[in-house]
């Protein structure tokens, strides 16, 4: 829109149409927002011009009129004549924000209308930098840009990324539910002769690999492992990559079968998948129980099954990054009685999750099976707990344990996906790109950037990395920005870890200063 001179305007009626852009339906619509609008004396409401043109006239003219009465007097007409430096720098950047709105396009006026708004709210945080006793808030906000984070800057390349929403090559992904599944591996199914869990696994294996692609799977009963020599287990793990373990009471022999796989585990079975009690003791990290040591303490019925994961953990750690070797511990609750009624699946993340529910959980072994199924396809990095017993079919697998893929480590409902995928492209490159100070903002490790049809990918760069590792070869960890359009549900925006290497801790303060960052800058620019 082009705005009205900055003359005051007289008390006569305005004429009929105010000068506009023409909008039709082949051409995108383009806002005019003159940087005139400073100083100008604003008409009264309701003069606005016709069609889409007007519904934007009029929406521009009701904020600048409510925004000129809360302020005490007009703007100059003249930085120069006004204000005196720095002053006049908040004012320059008040011109350079309007006139960067002119240059945006807009596939609908709905958009437009939508930007023009945002605008307003940007000269509005502008203006309140100069206004009153904001001397101190002013001279921050210089020396934020004086160290690279000039809010104009941010303003403008918001807003032209706004303008290319029409253009942009993105695609949001539809989910975990949609992707492309990869052929099963080789996997080892360890446990005891008519074990109900192990042998349904084993026949959901077989049932997929001809459609799935990979090799069939291999069964291995715990009673025979303590009779047969280790190179014998060696041999049959040779082509395995995945290994399941059922033990069904966690005794000394299933014990010692654990002990006798981990130790003849070959270099390229790199994971191993324990079944557990979800009522195990929390020191799973390879500690011990001191009370248990010295014969006092409060009974647990599941520490049989803590030792076996203590037993697990604690061989994964003595791996090296040759030859890695990942844990995943599954928690199931008992059996449901046959007079129990069916129980809604779910898939429970956190120790006080499990917690909350172990006094009444309960799993059915069918839904065991399958949460184990789906660990194996859908390749999760850490381990969960699954109760429940609902056996119709309808549960929607990969969307219960996508968030232990990578792991999940945020995950925010979006109105359009496509626009958060191309709004996070847009505010990485901004201010985490290359040449960015990242410090600022609490990113202590330096980071490298990739978009994604669907959203961004960062990855970690500590100071010492060789200048000829490539971004593929990166193994300091990083993070996935995803949009996600899954039938039937919201759109939504998920952040996962990715590219942590063996060993490498998480680096969660970058982490959440970079969540802060992005949570902020979205607030501010969807106006939640």
């Amino acid at each position: 829109l082009a705005m009205l001179p900055a003359a005051p305007l007289p008390a006569a009626p305005l004429p009929a149409a105010l000068p506009v852009v023409p909008a039709t339906a082949a051409s995108p619509v383009k806002v005019r927002f003159h940087a005139t609008v400073v100083g100008a004396t604003l008409p009264p409401a309701g003069h606005v011009a016709s069609g889409v043109a007007g519904t934007l006239a009029a929406s521009v003219v009701a904020a600048l009129a409510q925004r000129q009465r809360r302020r005490s007097g007009p703007w100059p007409r003249s930085s120069a004549q006004a204000w005196a430096p720095p002053k006049s720098v908040c004012l320059a950047r008040m011109r350079d924000t309007a006139e960067a709105m002119s240059a945006a396009e807009f596939e609908d006026e709905k958009d437009a209308q939508m930007a023009v708004l945002k605008t307003l709210e940007e000269l509005e945080e502008l203006e309140s930098m100069f206004g009153g006793s904001s001397e101190n808030r002013l001279f921050q906000t210089i020396q934020m840009e004086a160290q690279g984070s000039s809010l104009a800057q941010k303003v403008e390349g918001i807003f032209k990324s706004q303008g290319r929403w029409g253009t942009a090559s993105v695609k949001p992904s539809a989910g975990p539910a949609a992707a492309e599944l990869a052929p099963l591996p080789r996997v080892a199914v360890c446990g005891v002769a008519n074990s109900t869990i192990g042998e349904t696994l084993l026949a959901k294996l077989r049932q997929e690999v001809p459609s799935r692609g990979g090799l069939e799977p291999q069964w291995l009963d715990f009673s025979q492992i303590a009779s047969q020599p280790l190179s014998s287990f060696s041999e049959a793990l040779s082509e395995c990559s995945v290994a399941v373990i059922c033990p069904e009471d966690a005794s000394d022999v299933e014990m010692g079968a654990l002990k006798t796989l981990l130790a003849a585990s070959p270099d390229r079975l790199s994971k191993v998948i324990l079944l557990s009690r979800i009522d195990a003791r929390a020191t799973s990290d390879g500690g011990f129980d001191l009370g248990a040591l010295f014969g006092f303490g409060q009974p647990n019925r599941g520490e049989a099954f803590a030792k076996l994961e203590d037993e697990l953990t604690s061989t994964a750690r003595k791996r090296t990054a040759k030859n890695p070797l990942r844990s995943i511990i599954v928690r199931a609750g008992d059996p449901p009685s046959a007079a129990a009624p069916e129980e809604p699946i779910r898939c429970l993340a956190s120790a006080a999750d499990v917690e909350k529910d172990v006094a009444a959980a309960t799993t059915s072994p069918d839904v065991v099976a399958t949460a184990l199924f789906e660990a194996i396809s859908q390749s999760v990095d850490v381990g969960f707990a699954i109760v429940g017993s609902e056996g119709d079919g309808s549960v929607a697998w990969p969307e219960l344990v996508a968030p232990f893929v990578g792991p999940e480590v945020m995950r925010m409902d979006v109105a359009d996906a496509r626009r958060a995928a191309i709004f996070a492209q847009q505010w990485a490159e901004e201010f985490f790109g290359e040449g960015k100070a990242t410090m600022r903002f609490g990113v202590k490790t330096p980071v490298e950037l990739r978009k994604t049809p669907a959203g961004v990918v960062f990855k970690f760069r500590p100071l010492a990395t060789p200048s000829d590792v490539s971004f593929d070869r990166l193994d300091d960890g990083g993070l996935e920005f995803i949009a996600e359009e899954p039938v039937g549900s919201q759109p939504r925006l998920r952040v996962i870890r990715c590219a942590y290497g063996w060993k490498v801790a998480a680096k969660e303060n970058s982490e959440e200063a970079i969540f802060k960052k992005f949570r902020d800058d979205w607030a501010e620019v969807s106006g939640k």
